[in-house]
This record gives structure tokens, sequence and C-alpha cells, in this order.
């Protein structure tokens, strides 16, 4: 078969689905759409956590929302008050299966279960090859990371994550708390912290994440995460209901957004995991908003960041310096976040919209001389 499209999204994880979503609520839902993905989205296989202000576009597959977080770390613990925002989480399999309830009726988008073997690009048409069938689109969406990248003149870091839902036999949550950040456990050279997010009295997401340069053995994180739920969650019986593993890479490689022409880059490999946390939910959906405004007016989807935006790739660059040359704890670079500013403000920080000169403010209770020896590292 060879077939051409107006729109092929080449990988239908988060980022091709929330791609898929925006197209399928605009005015450019007529069109002949193609989603090819290796298999069935059919299993609950990551959760996204994000912080908003409002009501969003997925408020009605939000599995539970928290107005308050807890951090802890180098001494300082604290429950903190997240208004104007909240911290919300949603499941993989109630994201697809949203997405793919909205797009069912709309008879010109197609899903195909299909390996995707090459992607090519050209001035008139991007190619998707897989092991049964050669598509062409006016443009291809691929969330595919082109596996051709050279790290090692970057900052690089993995962050990989192992999490059990587990129900106590006891109460021993507060379903209004999450804890954010409990960086109380051994670093021993790397970046180590606990999330706890209870959905209720007896049932949370527990789990580890670690910043460092390989992952761990498989046994590592779970003999990490009872030693964490015995020391601070219960010491009695719990009962794995569910559990999730996943690597996120954390750099300052310029991952290109297109190819030059018709092939366009999204997801990871078009640069929306930030570089320094790992977080992406919310800059794959404006990313995808973008790109969906783009070709409704009629311009080419190859969406760059602002220029007011870019002095943060500058702030990811440094922290990633500062973390991957270990100059400073990351557990007391936000320790000193959170202590030494208000809570709304580290996360607007975070979430890049932080107002020039509110965000020199922010990084100016941090300590001076290993920031500095960072920056002088990535000018020169």
């Amino acid at each position: 078969m060879n077939r051409h499209y107006d729109y092929i999204i080449a990988g239908g994880g988060g980022a091709g689905l929330s791609l898929a979503y925006h197209l399928a609520g605009s005015s450019l839902r007529d069109k002949k759409i193609l989603i090819v993905e290796r298999q069935p989205k059919n299993i609950n296989d990551r959760t996204w956590c994000f912080w908003e202000e409002g009501e969003g576009a997925f408020e009605s597959v939000v599995h539970h929302r928290w107005p308050q977080i807890f951090f802890s770390a180098n001494g300082f613990s604290k429950k903190l008050d997240l208004a104007p925002f909240q911290y919300k989480m949603i499941r993989g399999i109630d994201f697809y299966n949203h997405v793919f309830k909205k797009i069912a009726p709309i008879s010109n988008i197609e899903v195909r279960y299909e390996n995707i073997q090459s992607l090519k690009d050209s001035p008139t048409v991007a190619t998707v090859v897989t092991d049964q069938n050669v598509y062409h689109g006016d443009y291809v969406f691929s969330s595919i990371l082109p596996g051709n990248q050279d790290f090692s003149t970057y900052n690089y870091l993995l962050q990989h994550f192992k999490g059990w839902v587990i129900r106590t036999e006891q109460a021993a949550f507060d379903p209004q708390v999450a804890t954010f950040m409990d960086f109380d456990f051994p670093q021993e050279g790397e970046v180590r912290f606990f999330y706890v997010l209870p959905v209720n009295e007896r049932e949370a997401l527990v789990e580890i994440a670690i910043f460092s340069s390989s992952i761990w053995q498989g046994e590592r994180y779970e003999e990490a995460l009872k030693k964490y739920i015995s020391q601070k969650i219960t010491q009695g019986k719990f009962e794995i209901l569910d559990e999730e593993f996943g690597i996120i890479p954390m750099t300052d490689y310029p991952f290109q957004r297109h190819d030059g022409h018709r092939l366009i880059h999204i997801g990871t490999a078009g640069g929306q995991v930030q570089a320094s946390t790992g977080f992406a939910f919310k800059n794959m959906q404006t990313h995808a908003a973008a790109i969906v405004e783009a070709l409704e007016n009629g311009r080419p989807p190859k969406t760059l960041t602002p220029g007011f935006q870019k002095r943060y790739d500058w702030y990811d660059r440094i922290f990633l310096n500062v973390m991957t040359h270990r100059r400073l704890e990351s557990s007391r670079i936000f320790a000193d976040f959170f202590q030494k500013n208000q809570t709304a403000d580290v996360f607007r920080f975070l979430n890049r919209s932080l107002p020039f000169p509110a965000d020199l403010k922010l990084i100016s209770s941090l300590p001076f001389a290993p920031f500095l020896k960072a920056l002088v590292d990535e000018v020169f």
C-alpha cells in the first residue's frame, strides 16, 4: 500500500496523541490524518503529573489533584500551599482512552498498528516506511528519536524512575497533600528523591526518581521503595496494585524541531522534555497547540521558542551543568528554592513562566559560586 495523507503522526504516545487531540478539536479535523503506532495503547504504562491554574483541556481525566505539596531536603521539611496552582495527575490509560474516544467518530482520522522502519523528508512530501506499507504526508509529525544524536559535548543525565501503586492495611496518607520531593535518602553522588501521590487515605503512587549517568539494576529500585515505605509510610503490610518504570533523557542537546522541510519532530524528539527537570506534559500541549494554530493560519508548522523564553534554555544548561559535574547537591538547590521563595514563584519558574526580573531574584537565592562556575563553563 502506498497512500497519501494531509498529516501523519508517527508514534502514538503522549506527544503524538496530544497532537491528534488538538487536531481533532480544530478546523483541521476534516483533513486526512493517519496515526502510526507499534501496538494498541491498552495498558496503564505511565503517569503524567503537572501543575496548572484552574481547569485544563484534560480535566475530565485528571485522576487526582492536590492543593498542597510536601517537600523535604537538607533539614528543611514543610507542607506548602500551591495556590493558585493545583498539582494534577493523569494516568496513561485514561489519557489514551480519552483521546481515542474523541477521534473515534472522525472517519478521516485513521489509526494503523505497524512498526515504523524509517522516515524521509523532502521539500514537497514526507514519507513513513513501515514493515507493511509506505505512507506519504504533506507533513509528518514524529515523536521517534532519530538515533543519531551525539551527546558527548552536551550535559546529559538520565532520569529513571520506578513506582508502585500501593494499598495499605490502615489509613496512611493525606489525599490533599502530594509529596513533591523527599530527598531524605542517601544521594551517593546522584540525585535521588521520592514522591508520593495519594488518591485516598490508603492508596498512593510511591515512586523513586534518580538523575544519573546510568540506570540501576531492577532489584535496587525495589529495595529502595521497600525501605522508604517502611520508614516513611507504614511498617504494616501493603499490597502492590500497579507499577511503572521509565527513563527520560535530561540534556541540553539541541533537538531539532524539524528536518528542514516536511518532517516535524514532537515530544522528546522535538525538545519538549524540560532539560533540568524532565517535565514534559504541559510542554507537549503547548507545542501541539502551536502546530495546529500555524496550520490553521496557513503557515508551516515549524514552531520556534519565543526570544524572551530562550533565557530558560540557558537556565537549563547551567542547572544541568551543576548537576552533571556535582558542583552542588541538587537537594540543596531545591531546598533553597522552596525555603527562600514563594512556592507559586518556584512553580512558575519550573513552568518557564516566571517573568523577568522575578526569575533572576529567584536564582539569586541560590549559592553563587557553583552557578558562576557552570556559567563560565557553558560560555567558554
